[in-house]
């Protein structure tokens, strides 16, 4: 017997529509490259180029939500990791790195 399929919902519609439509789906299944392998590439090149991007991308990590302390870096006063890290200081921003 065939299972029965789950409902999907209008939010994953959207997501699989926008995947095939843009191309993605295909191209990433031709591509020898994962995101994985972009951003070890990225961290460790010299090219001035990608140099270029990541300090453009250290410019608007901390504008890109800077009311919210999950993106900014710890003040500057005394405090200390442990408490920066507690108060939620920066917690986002290395995920936020690895998306722009």
């Amino acid at each position: 017997a065939d299972p029965v399929p789950r409902p999907v919902s209008a939010e994953e519609a959207r997501v699989s529509a926008w995947r095939i439509s843009s191309g993605s789906v295909a191209k990433r299944a031709t591509s020898p490259l994962t995101y994985e392998n972009l951003v070890h590439i990225a961290t460790i090149s010299t090219d001035p180029e990608i140099l270029e991007y990541k300090a453009q991308i250290e410019k608007d990590v901390t504008r890109t939500f800077p009311e919210n302390p999950l993106f900014r870096e710890a003040p500057v006063v005394p405090v200390s990791p442990r408490t920066a890290e507690a108060a939620g200081y920066g917690q986002l921003l290395g995920p936020l790195r690895r998306v722009l």
